[in-house]
């Protein structure tokens, strides 16, 4: 499957809702992909957590989310692969959050969790990474 394709959300949210119930964690978090190869445009899209799960992973802008984060292309596939941590890019600038950034420390323990790396790593492995 195509990475950021409808087909990689659809599969991104039936995977994110198997996560362990980490109760009171929900949030909706907003993503903006930029400089997208070949021309396209960017790329929006948005997980809908509740209670540490990811109900929905979808393309296309979230009603009203809690927290917004930009980035590259080139920087989110990065992070994907693991060349990059997240917290390494946040650091850097090369993340840029904006929005409730308690919601975006609350959002920690499950970026940090056993079970989203191990979703992570199989979203890696079933997709086709552009070179």
């Amino acid at each position: 499957m195509e990475y950021l394709s409808e087909e990689f959300f659809a599969e991104f949210s039936r995977r994110g809702r198997k996560l362990a119930e980490q109760p009171g964690l929900s949030l909706v978090v907003q993503y903006l992909i930029t400089e997208v190869p070949d021309g396209r445009a960017d790329v929006h899209y948005y997980f809908d957590v509740r209670d540490g799960r990811i109900e929905h992973a979808v393309l296309g802008d979230a009603p009203q989310p809690d927290i917004s984060i930009a980035t590259t292309f080139a920087d989110n596939l990065r992070i994907l692969v693991g060349e990059l941590a997240a917290s390494e890019a946040f650091m850097s600038g090369r993340l840029r959050p904006s929005g409730n950034m308690a919601k975006l420390t609350a959002m920690m323990p499950l970026v940090q969790s056993t079970g989203y790396q191990q979703l992570v790593a199989t979203m890696r492995g079933l997709c086709a990474i552009p070179a």
